[in-house]
């Protein structure tokens, strides 16, 4: 079962004559240390998630891992989100103001398996890819072990599909797809790329806080002539750093089976006070009458489910709600 750790502390003044208690000299620039605790014992590259408030969410937590290595690290507002590739004791620490709280984590020797109960296919790097940094593409549960038929969309600059994982460099552009059929069955992985000549301090992009949820709202719009068309809007359960802060998105349609991909989100570098959850939207016209395959890929998962179009223009969606992806209303007219 995945780990989380979820600290939310609102040092409010209920906490001060705890807080008196701690070794706290009258200089200004010392840190208080409010509290160590010691975090369940996890695995390696088991997810970590940590997080640490003041009550002031617009204040930017530090947070620092030692020992400095064999790990990385991915921060949104109050949270951090933690990965460990060897094992050992870790001392992580969060500081906001002066104030800090430590957390010591031991990480075992044995590797954390976040198993699949079905075909998958997963990417070990989704945001922020280099260009012709090579990305392997991992096969789990495949209905075949052979016949598998690689495409990909984008500037593709490298390719490797001898072994499994399979490796993929793209040498430019915004994004890269790389698409697995096996049999009749399909799987597909859209990654992010960086450009390192654009730096616009203003925003950062980040893979999702682990554990974070999506919540996809259905709705129907109609065009100037009256057709309808459907609209798909995602937004994530935790808040991130800002107002407008958006999901990665990208729309593939082939044929009419339709999967929206949900990378990232672009967020604000700076936290503000009313940070609301990402959020983005997709249109899908031309939907034909009848059942559709109609999937999600969420960070590095996918959920799969269909959508029907009745003749008088209703879209129904037969999806089974999860404590990662949700869909509601599941009928919308």
């Amino acid at each position: 079962m995945k780990n989380r750790y979820n600290l939310p502390l609102l040092l409010m003044l209920c906490l001060m004559a705890f807080a008196c208690k701690k070794n706290i000299t009258s200089d200004s620039a010392a840190i208080n240390n409010l509290f160590t605790d010691t975090v369940p014992a996890i695995k390696l590259n088991e997810p970590q998630l940590l997080s640490f408030s003041n009550g002031n969410n617009a204040s930017i937590v530090k947070w620092r891992v030692f020992p400095n290595s064999n790990y990385s690290i991915s921060t949104a507002g109050i949270y951090a989100s933690l990965l460990f590739r060897k094992a050992g004791v870790y001392s992580v620490s969060a500081n906001l103001n002066n104030t800090q709280a430590t957390y010591i984590i031991t990480v075992s020797d044995s590797f954390y398996s976040d198993l699949d109960s079905g075909f998958s296919l997963r990417a070990s790097k989704i945001v922020n890819v280099l260009p012709n940094e090579a990305v392997g593409f991992t096969v789990n549960n495949s209905p075949n072990s052979s016949g598998f038929v690689w495409t990909t969309t984008g500037n593709i600059s490298s390719a490797n599909t001898a072994s499994n994982p399979a490796f993929f460099g793209f040498g430019s552009g915004s994004t890269g797809t790389v698409t697995l059929m096996v049999g009749n069955q399909t799987r597909s992985r859209t990654i992010w790329l960086a450009n390192p000549l654009v730096n616009n301090p203003s925003i950062d992009t980040v893979p999702f806080i682990f554990f974070d949820k999506l919540i996809i709202t259905p709705s129907v719009q109609k065009d100037g002539t009256g057709n309808k068309f459907l609209i798909i809007t995602a937004n994530t359960g935790y808040n991130y750093q800002g107002s407008t802060d958006s999901i990665l998105n990208i729309l593939e349609t082939t044929g009419q089976e339709f999967t929206v991909n949900y990378g990232g989100v672009v967020m604000a570098s700076v936290p503000s006070a009313n940070a609301k959850p990402a959020s983005c939207s997709n249109i899908i016209k031309n939907m034909s009458v009848g059942a559709h395959a109609f999937r999600i890929n969420f960070g590095d998962d996918t959920y799969t489910g269909t959508v029907t179009l009745s003749a008088s223009g209703t879209y129904t969606f037969n999806w089974a709600n999860n404590n990662e992806v949700s869909i509601y209303p599941l009928v919308v007219q």
